[in-house]
């Protein structure tokens, strides 16, 4: 776990220095924490997702236009419940998923219930395509124009940067490595402030 919510994960100079200095001592080791860092830093995956004819493309032009910290994401679009198709893996760092005006949650398709257990809250939206709220669900729900959706998805956002910090900081942590290079990957865990829990 990240000890310190606060530090930047956007600053990723110290990494860099780090995934160089072990890569000199130990080249395996680097390798790893390089990719590691790649996978840190390459731009949030946004998936918007949902079954046919539900509005998925307007919703994913509606939010890829408001301003916000998600607009060098890479947008994916997710179509859910194709028969003879096996559902997409929705691994994104955030899943927006659009559900059809007409359904509340007690008349929910099976499908759409069955995918929203699977995902985790903290990475997901749900976006009703029209101007009926949907309540009942464990994720935040929105009407595509709703004032706080950009919000809610900016917050998403944050959280998915720190999802990614815990995330690497674990891999780091777990890297193996020669005992010179070990010491200078604790090293740095230590002065970044974050320690793994």
């Amino acid at each position: 776990m990240v000890g310190d919510s606060s530090a930047p994960y956007s600053d990723t100079g110290l990494w860099r220095r780090l995934a160089d200095e072990v890569d000199r001592l130990d080249p395996d080791a680097g390798r790893m924490l390089h990719a590691a860092l790649a996978g840190y830093t390459a731009p949030l995956r946004i998936q918007v997702a949902g079954r046919a004819g539900v509005g998925r493309g307007n919703v994913q032009r509606a939010l890829s236009v408001l301003p916000g910290a998600w607009e060098s994401a890479a947008w994916e679009s997710a179509l859910v419940d194709v028969p003879g198709v096996p559902d997409p893996v929705l691994d994104a760092d955030i899943v927006v998923y659009v559900l059809p005006t007409r359904l509340g949650p007690t008349s929910m398709h099976p499908a759409d219930r069955r995918t929203l257990d699977t995902l985790d809250p903290r990475r997901v939206v749900v976006v009703v395509a029209g101007d009926t709220p949907v309540s009942g669900l464990a994720a935040p729900v929105f009407v595509q124009d709703d004032p706080y959706l950009g919000a809610t998805i900016a917050g998403r956002v944050d959280g998915a940067h720190l999802l990614r910090l815990e995330d690497f900081v674990c891999t780091v942590a777990g890297i193996a490595a020669s005992p010179q290079a070990r010491d200078v990957i604790e090293a740095a865990l230590e002065d970044a402030g974050v320690s793994i829990g």
